[in-house]
């Protein structure tokens, strides 16, 4: 390197525009990847959990697991297509010398834009939260595991007593209501906690 861009790596001479260009250069891809990574995860594990999840009960952090392989993958595969309409924004380019690049400054406009932008895209992503029924995988597991305790009741129960029909109640804190499955009724039987 010349004589020149020794000194200006050394006194750190770059224009704060400059700096700015590159910071601003730097996250917005980044805002793009973070929001399409966290949708991408949150739409892909909520699908997973309520599917997969459900049948073989799998916990909701491995499902969210595998939307983040998920999604992952989708951002090596479409990480080229965000940055092409992030060049076609027409954001100012900085323009720096070799040395400046390589400045501490620079670097660490680069590095702090990349990273803030990464985490406004993630918490715009997050906003699918809003939207989405966040408690209708534990409900289909809870009513997996009590069709599992009702048949356990329902058929060894039944044949270990001889008896003709067998029932398990349980008290729904949320409704204040005991309710039960009779074996031989094709509805639940609901009483309110006030009765009887």
């Amino acid at each position: 390197s010349t004589w020149g861009e020794k000194k200006e790596d050394h006194d750190g001479n770059i224009p704060w525009t400059e700096l700015r260009k590159l910071f601003f250069i730097s996250a917005v891809p980044m805002i793009g990847f973070g929001f399409m990574d966290n949708v991408i995860m949150i739409r892909t594990g909520d699908i997973i959990d309520n599917t997969i999840g459900v049948r073989f009960g799998l916990a909701t952090l491995t499902a969210a697991g595998f939307g983040q392989m998920i999604s992952d993958s989708t951002g090596m595969c479409f990480g080229g297509l965000i940055e092409s309409l992030c060049l076609k924004l027409g954001l100012p380019v900085p323009h720096l010398t070799a040395a400046q690049r390589r400045h501490f400054k620079a670097k660490t406009a680069r590095v702090v834009g990349g990273v803030l932008g990464v985490m406004s895209g993630c918490l715009l992503g997050m906003t699918e939260l809003l939207f989405m029924d966040l408690e209708a995988s534990d409900r289909q597991k809870r009513a997996v595991e009590l069709d599992a305790v009702f048949q356990t009741v329902f058929v060894h129960g039944q044949e270990l007593f001889q008896a003709e029909r067998s029932a398990l109640f349980l008290f729904d804190e949320e409704k204040k209501e005991l309710w039960s499955r009779v074996r031989t009724a094709s509805k639940n039987a609901q009483i309110d906690k006030t009765e009887g």
